[in-house]
């Protein structure tokens, strides 16, 4: 049996960092282990302004990655190009539901699954 070997964030981190990507505009890394430090990673690089789509199912991400997503300008390009959020399986509770209602991209959003994370009902009301 080979054991899974997950991207964490540093492995992010240099994807992040890399010129030769710098024109990306599509980057899923669900089912991994790119946690909060991650999603800074990615919102935070100059070279990954072209991304239009970020997909980070089933990471913990948590309520501190979610915010990180909800307040960044890559949210806006991805609900501008596509309509759709993917947050499952990422550990987000009360304060990232009401982070990503409190954000005015998701006025553009027409899909939204946040699918196996932990909003209860306040949550949920909230978006």
């Amino acid at each position: 049996n080979a054991m899974a070997v997950r991207i964490t964030a540093d492995g992010l981190g240099a994807l992040a960092e890399s010129p030769f990507l710098a024109g990306l505009t599509s980057l899923d890394v669900s089912d991994n282990d790119i946690g909060e430090a991650g999603v800074a990673t990615v919102v935070g690089s100059p070279a990954m302004a072209r991304l239009r789509s970020f997909r980070a199912n089933n990471n913990p991400v948590g309520d501190v990655g979610i915010t990180l997503l909800a307040g960044s300008p890559l949210l806006a390009r991805m609900l501008k190009h596509g309509g759709k959020l993917e947050a499952r399986g990422n550990a987000v509770g009360v304060p990232g539901a009401v982070a990503l209602a409190a954000s005015p991209a998701m006025a553009a959003c027409k899909t939204l699954d946040m699918t196996n994370n932990y909003l209860g009902d306040e949550g949920f009301a909230s978006l």
